[in-house]
């Protein structure tokens, strides 16, 4: 019941803030993450009573149509079993010392995704429509290149592979984007708490992640107007780091992979596979 009704919530939410219909949107699952009963939390129902039940449910959905043609695209492949997942499945297994209480940020092509996990559960999923295109973008549109181009010399940019000269005209045009990102996200921190505590600790991760402006304003950044419970501080999620807590063997492993926070989405979802 607890399940059903999280997808009513789910579906009046999104048709309220973008009018798109239930009958368009398709559930792909639902679990539920915390139980409590009269306010106090409890691993199960069995052998525990009270008057008010409260759940906490990550539910992970997307629009019928595209999915239909991700399907379809994908049994052309003929694999024998195809499962679509979502990065928060996989933040909400982890139980790695030292990200308790985090603020993951999943910086990707198209926005930016915020998870909050507390006590080592996932407590809240917020995103920004800002990602690293637009930062792309601006570049393309200041210097009068294609679009590919200007990611290219992004990521150049991102890995210190740029002339000084060069390093220092594209940091100046990415500021005003890097201002707007900052400005979005607070406010978008702002909403998922607005009066308690929130964790000091920032994870980065996906594609964006190494961006030296987005590191550097998350630390440097005006953060008076917003509670931490101590001074921030900002991390690359990157599978070098916890490939003993996933079982990995390292020696296996390419070291670009490991070292890349661009991966780590991907590989979030197969550990949510992993763990269904």
């Amino acid at each position: 019941e607890a399940l059903a009704e999280s997808k009513d919530k789910v579906s009046d939410f999104i048709f309220e803030e973008s009018g798109i219909l239930q009958k368009d949107i398709r559930f792909l699952s639902s679990k539920i993450l915390e139980i409590k009963i009269d306010c106090y939390p409890v691993p199960s129902l069995e052998n525990f009573k009270g008057k008010n039940l409260s759940f906490k449910v990550l539910v992970v959905f997307g629009l019928k149509i595209p999915l239909e043609r991700i399907e379809k695209i994908i049994q052309s492949f003929k694999f024998k079993e195809v499962k679509i997942l979502h990065s928060s499945q996989g933040l909400s297994e982890l139980k790695i010392a030292g990200v308790e209480n985090s603020i993951f940020l999943e910086i990707g092509g198209e926005e930016t995704q915020i998870f909050l996990i507390n006590n080592s559960k996932l407590e809240k999923i917020s995103e920004l429509s800002i990602g690293g295109r637009a930062f792309s973008k601006d570049l393309a549109s200041i210097l009068g290149q294609r679009e590919r181009v200007a990611r290219e010399l992004k990521e150049r940019y991102s890995k210190g592979e740029l002339s000084m000269a060069v390093k220092n005209r594209v940091g100046e045009i990415l500021a005003k984007t890097q201002e707007n990102w900052y400005k979005n996200l607070k406010e978008t921190i702002k909403k998922i708490n607005p009066s308690g505590l929130l964790p000091f600790n920032f994870y980065l991760f996906g594609g964006t992640a190494q961006l030296p402006e987005i590191q550097k304003i998350l630390e440097q950044g005006d953060w008076q107007d917003i509670n931490f419970t101590e001074e921030v501080q900002v991390k690359l999620f990157s599978l070098k780091d916890y490939y003993n807590y996933f079982n990995l063997q390292k020696e296996s492993l390419s070291s670009i992979f490991l070292n890349n926070p661009q991966y780590v989405p991907s590989f979030l979802i197969f550990y949510a596979r992993k763990n269904l």
